[in-house]
């Protein structure tokens, strides 16, 4: 018994000897990284012993183990380096430590992830070699190193990601930084070109050269200095890159470049003293579109600030193209392929040799807000070749100082509004053989003419104030059925000329136009009387022959052929203090324009007293009990006594046919407040013309504040939803549906 104790303990303890054994055999063992010393010339210095280890850099590296560092003298080595373990390989001075393949192969050729190249000069690559060649290799670093002589001087391939190539020099002009289907790399630093093809996602910044992408996406090109290339930046069949915070100066084409490429960002670039600032083109019937064009400096071009060649759906905001030889903003088309729907929009065109904005043969295009000063030909241009414009709109505009402010031809349906044309040398707006085109509300003011026309038809111009010029306020030559009503002419040498026929007043109420000349009894014109035939005592804004005369219409001569039969007594916003708007049988949504001194229901009404029967309004603030009613005749329970401008309120006509409500009150001198309240508002239009959704809402955003309005259509018997492209109309209620409390500050 003792002796089987003895040698289970004995067994037991073997057991635990051999499992300790075990335990320290397998215990990790850290080995700190070696640095391996290489120098061209055997016995040369160095801290190794030896002086050095080796005299090939490939040697070196062979011997490394990964997380080496194998460290190179001074000197030329003529060797082609293959690098196939994570190491660290680094030169003296780029300078001086030349790694030279005497035009055979790759220079040096990175076959490993986690690789780091700094300090080198890489020479002498063979015709299709590199002088650093990454091949499916990621998160290495090359930096501070030098390239000349080579096919290409640092190449990404085969979804070489992750890398950072910063800090170096690349002389070879056409191959200094290439990515090929390599993604998430950082690019910065560098000088030379870089050229990416199919490669997504990487950042390219403070790079000095130039920069060339190729069927590569969602890219950011930023704070890099590409002057004195050919192109600074370049784009070809590319979409989803931002482009930012570059300087394009000096380049012999274009400063930026797109070709067949769309959705990109192009913001805050200086883009100037090149043939063209940016371009945006590409044929085959293609174009470049949907990108945005935003804050850059384009100017002293030998050609145009920004080109468009052709480009559709752009938005070009807040760019300064002035000083250009030729156009600051140029859109035409290629063949087929048509420039159109663009926006262009607050930026400042000055001083350019042609125009501030051209565009050829282009529709649907919108022009807004742009300061069009000192062009040695034209403000803004429209023109066609033989494709004709249409739907274009140039709103908020000044044209100061140009041959023309505006010039159009050959254009249809196009809306010219709010635009400020001054002290050019020909005409405020030149328009040639358009139709069917708008002009309202623009101002002209102190040029040759204000506006001149050649061989129009069926246009409307209204609104338009033309003030002071030096020959005519407005000139028709060759022009036949246009309607012109609601301008101002004031103190022009020749207030009008027409040799054609011309429609220049609508019908009663709504009038004709004034005239600064024929607007005082001196002149023979009175406001005694209204009426359709002038003959009614009472005023009503609409020049008449005077109580001498017993009444009648006054209308203004311009020619044998062309007079203005209802002319104004006053200018804007002076029109007719007693107004009319049309009502249908059944329930009408109507409101007021008029400010009503005496808000008694009964006597705001009593026009068409004996033609309604019902009326009522929603106030929303009375969360209890909102609708409010008054009906004809009944003797109690009517809680509607009162209604004033700020409502909309329904009416119920019970004759059939058209019932016309002459209301009578103040035209409002300011903007009139109405407080929006969350939901639905049932709200008057206090405003004495008629506006679009955007200009309407004047101080109030849509999707903002409010985010729905509704009308309704006694027409129709049918709801209408206003959208962007509807006008408020004079004389109408409406619902508007707020998101918050706000204040609508309606404009006159």
């Amino acid at each position: 018994m003792e002796k089987r104790i003895i040698a289970v303990i004995w067994v037991i303890t073997a057991m635990v000897f051999s499992l300790i054994v075990i335990i320290v055999e397998t215990a990790p063992i850290v080995k700190a990284p070696t640095t391996w010393y290489v120098d061209d010339v055997l016995g040369n210095g160095g801290p190794g012993n030896p002086p050095e280890d080796f005299t090939s850099i490939q040697d070196a590296i062979n011997v490394a183990q990964p997380g080496d560092t194998v460290f190179v003298y001074n000197g030329t080595y003529y060797e082609n380096v293959v690098v196939s373990k994570q190491i660290n390989l680094t030169g003296e001075d780029s300078e001086t430590t030349i790694i030279d393949s005497k035009g055979i192969g790759d220079v040096v050729h990175i076959l490993a992830n986690w690789v780091n190249i700094t300090g080198f000069q890489m020479m002498n690559s063979s015709n299709s070699g590199s002088g650093i060649y990454l091949q499916s290799s990621d998160y290495c670093k090359i930096e501070y190193c030098r390239c000349r002589l080579n096919e290409f001087d640092i190449y990404l391939d085969s979804l070489s990601n992750n890398n950072i190539i910063i800090n170096n020099i690349c002389n070879t002009f056409w191959g200094g930084i290439n990515l090929d289907s390599s993604s998430d790399n950082k690019i910065s630093n560098n000088r030379g070109y870089i050229q990416l093809s199919s490669s997504s996602n990487n950042t390219l910044s403070y790079n000095n050269g130039r920069i060339y992408l190729h069927l590569s996406n969602g890219n950011r090109i930023e704070n890099n200095d590409l002057s004195l290339a050919f192109n600074g930046i370049e784009l070809a069949f590319s979409s989803n890159n931002l482009i930012k915070n570059n300087i394009c100066n000096n380049c012999h084409w274009e400063g930026i470049f797109l070709y067949n490429s769309s959705n990109n960002i192009i913001e805050n670039n200086n883009c100037s003293y090149s043939d063209y600032g940016i371009f945006l083109g590409g044929p085959d019937f293609k174009s470049s579109d949907n990108n945005k064009i935003l804050n850059n400096i384009c100017s002293y071009n030998d050609l145009h600030g920004i080109h468009l060649f052709p480009a559709s759906h752009n938005k070009i905001v807040n760019n300064t193209c002035s000083g250009n030889g030729r156009v600051g903003i140029n859109l035409e088309k290629m063949f087929l392929t048509v420039t159109n729907y663009n926006i262009i929009e607050n930026n400042i065109l000055n001083s350019n040799g042609y125009d501030g904005i051209y565009l050829e043969d282009s529709s649907g295009n919108t022009i807004n807000n742009n300061t069009c000063n000192s062009n040695n030909r034209n403000g803004v241009t429209i023109v066609a070749t033989d494709t004709i414009p249409i739907y274009n709109t140039l709103h908020n505009n000044i044209c100061l100082d140009n041959e023309n402010g505006i010039y159009i031809t050959a254009s249809e349906e196009c809306i010219i509004r709010h635009n400020y044309c001054a002290s050019n040398k020909e005409n405020g707006i030149a328009l040639y053989g358009i139709s069917n085109n708008l002009l309202t509300q623009n101002t002209l003011f102190k040029n040759y003419r204000g506006i001149s026309s050649d061989s129009i038809l069926d246009n409307t111009i209204e609104g338009n104030i033309c003030n002071s010029n030096i020959l005519f306020g407005m000139s028709l030559e060759s022009s036949n059925n246009n309607c012109i009503y609601h301008n101002h002419f004031i103190n022009n040498i020749i207030q009008a000329y027409d040799d054609g026929i011309n429609r220049w007043n609508l019908s009663y109420p709504t009038g004709g136009n004034y005239w600064s000349n024929f607007n005082e009894p001196h002149e023979g014109a009175y406001d005694d009387f209204k009426g359709q035939d002038q003959n009614i005592l009472g005023r009503d804004g609409i020049v008449d022959s005077g109580t001498i005369t017993g009444g009648g219409k006054n209308p203004y001569i311009i020619d044998s052929n062309s007079q203005d039969n209802y002319p104004l007594i006053g200018p804007s916003p002076y029109f007719p203090i007693e107004n009319y708007t049309l009502l249908k049988r059944g329930w009408n949504l109507i409101s007021l324009p008029l400010i009503q001194n005496n808000q008694n229901l009964t006597k705001v009404l009593e026009s068409i007293d004996g033609y309604y029967d019902a009326v009522q309004w929603y106030n929303i603030t009375d969360t209890n009990d909102p609708w409010k009613h008054y009906k004809v005749g009944k003797p109690y329970g009517n809680d509607l006594s009162q209604i004033n401008e700020t409502m909309g309120f329904w009416i119920h006509i019970t004759q059939p046919g058209d019932t016309i409500f002459l209301y009578n009150g103040t035209q409002p001198t300011v903007s009139q407040t109405i407080t929006l309240h969350p939901g639905w508002n049932q709200v008057g239009y206090p405003s004495l013309r008629s506006y679009n959704r955007t200009e309407g809402l004047n101080n109030l955003t849509f999707d903002q504040e409010v985010d729905s309005i509704l009308t309704y259509d006694a027409a129709t018997q049918k709801w209408k939803v206003i959208s962007s492209s509807d006008y408020f109309e004079i004389g109408r209620g409406y619902y508007i549906h707020a998101k918050t409390k706000c204040e609508w500050e309606v404009p006159l």
